[in-house]
């Protein structure tokens, strides 16, 4: 049986991963990402959206971040999520952040400083 790997629910796009979690992503990003099997990683306290890529040079499995593939981002900073949701993959909710600046972003957060509601997306 093959796993079901997306779904469209009131104009909203979404990757379906492991453990039950939904990814949001643009209409865009779905176009781009969405023919992929994305599974569900915990890292920190946060889960992400993740995929095992065979890499031909090293004969390794490589896993790469749905973040980082949507951006085309692959050098050494973070991407961080604007919002704090990590479901959240749409493109207006991503940028390129400096560790430094990606912890400063998750401690305005959690001291409530960042906080857009209409950004939070209902599952």
């Amino acid at each position: 049986m093959t796993r079901k790997t997306f779904e469209i629910k009131r104009g909203r796009h979404y990757l379906l991963l492991t453990q039950g979690f939904k990814a949001l992503v643009t209409k865009r990003g779905f176009k781009k990402e969405g023919k992929h099997k994305w599974c569900a990683k915990k890292s920190m306290q946060n889960w992400y959206a993740v995929r095992g890529v065979y890499d031909t040079k090293t004969k390794k499995v490589k896993i790469v971040r749905l973040h980082r593939e949507l951006l085309n981002y692959h050098g050494p900073n973070d991407v961080n999520h604007i919002n704090g949701n990590t479901m959240d993959y749409r493109e207006r909710n991503l940028e390129i952040a400096t560790h430094a600046e990606n912890m400063e972003n998750v401690q305005d957060r959690q001291a409530g400083e960042i906080a857009d509601k209409k950004d939070e997306i209902p599952f």
